[in-house]
């Protein structure tokens, strides 16, 4: 199976994922992250951070771009903020969004940057944050389909660990598939919510 197939099977993913190469301004996403607000995949084509900040609520957008430049020029690694995003309809929605710096250059400069965005309707809460990661982190020993986690492509192997995508993992490829949050990623990208969520389904993630 080679990287094209890899590539089809995380388009597939039902939580919209995306990854910023930051040098060339190219930010990758599956068609969920656009769709839920009623755009088309072409809307975006070949786009770059622009295209999404473009669409942010003014109140939130100071903020957001903040957090983008803690990211760009401070050395932060965990891009996360919350905002409201214009749909094609005109109405706002609040996105919840979460990135990690995958690599940086040697002057300390992103590279890529990964992450999710979750879409928590018209308002958003500490509660809805929490049923939604609960939702997308729960049992994954109980699924009959491969597994892979939707932000760092890790699989979900038969001996209850997340291994990279290689020749011996890939071989399992050839079932269906599901789409979570592995619990790395859970730390990384949600550390004030880590605990709540892995302590709820420990033993089951």
């Amino acid at each position: 199976m080679d990287n094209l197939e890899i590539e089809k099977i995380m388009e597939s993913s039902v939580l919209p994922w995306w990854e910023w190469d930051v040098p060339h301004n190219i930010v990758r996403f599956n068609a969920v992250k656009v769709t839920v607000l009623g755009y088309s995949m072409e809307d975006f084509a070949g786009c770059g951070y622009e295209r999404f900040t473009d669409l942010l609520h003014p109140d939130d957008y100071d903020r957001t771009m903040n957090a983008m430049m803690d990211v760009l020029y401070k050395g932060v690694d965990l891009y996360q903020t919350d905002y409201r995003i214009r749909a094609a309809d005109g109405s706002y929605h609040w996105f919840i969004d979460r990135g990690y710096v995958m690599s940086r250059n040697e002057s300390g400069k992103p590279g890529l940057i990964k992450g999710l965005v979750l879409n928590a309707g018209m308002e958003h809460s500490r509660e809805s944050v929490l049923n939604i990661l609960s939702f997308i982190s729960n049992s994954v020993e109980k699924r009959s389909v491969v597994v892979l986690c939707a932000n760092c492509h890790r699989l979900y192997t038969e001996n209850g660990c997340w291994e990279l995508l290689n020749e011996e993992t890939i071989r399992l490829l050839g079932k269906n598939f599901s789409h979570t949050v592995c619990p790395d990623c859970v730390r990384t990208l949600y550390p004030e919510f880590a605990s709540e969520i892995l302590n709820k389904h420990k033993g089951n993630i």
